[in-house]
């Protein structure tokens, strides 16, 4: 496709050259994404000539503590609910949970309506636990469950698309990355701040450290420490997930065996979706309730209801 190059002459042999290199960069992109596990995640651009993303991170598919990282002590912790007939009353993973349906999902592994407008966190069952993997609290603890594509989006740089049609409800992706300390975070954040460069940084901040049912008892190392995940560098297909001010993913926190901590933030579809829709979810969506304050970086959602900018601070 010659209409991606300058339109600088060029001998055939330089404009060779250059198409080499751009199928070469779009190539080992593609073998980077098939890292990720689950349904394939693909890759398509038909606005510029980039083949990729600028930068390209190491794709993951959990959590990497960046080293020197204390973590929180969670082996051997889970319910002793018999095989398939989690979860009992008294289950040790429900008990923390203060929704109504403490289980989340339908019999079709969606998530219950009152969930996708609650600020409720989930919480599933872990890998220390007795019940089977089939037990029905476990849905976005066993990843990504559909295929996705990674695409250029106009100005608003590259996204992710559905690649089929997706009910209310849907898992579709966990945010993964470096798991550090929010000292640390804080850190890379001022880095990022003077380079004005995108942040991935991701508060784990949705408990109190006193909720935590591992603080009680003797004092843990990890009593007073707090998380973030940052998938600047290492990270998920759902790094790509772009703003919008009508958007149609929402994020929850999903809790491993009670473990408070270090929980997941997972994305699921607010609304039908249909196949070739961008995925989007809002970056500030607290953004109503705090009023008039000083707004940062502008918006490009080309929503009907867009608020012209992304974040108040």
């Amino acid at each position: 496709m010659t209409a991606w190059l300058s339109p600088i002459e060029t001998t055939d042999d330089e404009r060779g050259r250059l198409l080499l290199g751009l199928r070469e960069r779009r190539r080992s992109f593609i073998q980077n994404l098939a890292n990720l596990k689950g349904p394939t995640v693909s890759v398509s651009n038909y606005e510029t000539a980039e083949p990729r993303p600028r930068f390209v991170p190491e794709f993951i598919n959990d959590y990497i503590p960046v080293k020197g990282t204390p973590l929180p002590d969670a082996t051997l912790l889970g319910c002793s609910c018999p095989r398939d007939l989690c979860p009992l009353p008294g289950c040790f993973c429900m008990e923390h949970s203060k929704a109504v349906n403490k289980v989340a999902y339908d019999e079709h592994d969606l998530l219950k309506e009152d969930h996708l407008y609650d600020h409720d966190a989930i919480y599933e069952c872990g890998d220390y636990c007795a019940c089977a993997g089939s037990c029905q609290t476990r849905v976005a603890t066993l990843g990504r469950p559909v295929p996705l594509e990674v695409i250029r989006v106009n100005e608003r740089g590259w996204g992710v698309r559905a690649v089929e049609d997706m009910r209310a409800g849907t898992f579709v992706a966990a945010y993964n990355g470096e798991l550090m300390t929010n000292a640390v975070a804080e850190e890379r954040g001022q880095i990022l701040d003077s380079d004005d460069a995108a942040t991935y940084l991701f508060d784990l901040d949705k408990f109190e450290i006193e909720d935590n049912p591992y603080s009680q008892g003797e004092a843990l190392d990890t009593e007073a420490v707090e998380y973030t995940v940052d998938a600047s560098h290492k990270g998920d297909v759902s790094r790509f997930f772009n703003h919008s001010c009508e958007p149609n993913l929402i994020i929850k926190a999903v809790v491993q065996a009670s473990q408070t901590q270090v929980y997941r933030n997972a994305f699921f579809t607010v609304r039908n979706v249909d196949a070739g829709e961008e995925l989007c979810f809002d970056y500030d969506p607290d953004w109503h309730a705090k009023g008039r304050r000083k707004v940062n970086r502008a918006c490009k959602c080309g929503t009907p209801s867009c608020r012209r900018y992304i974040f108040r601070l």
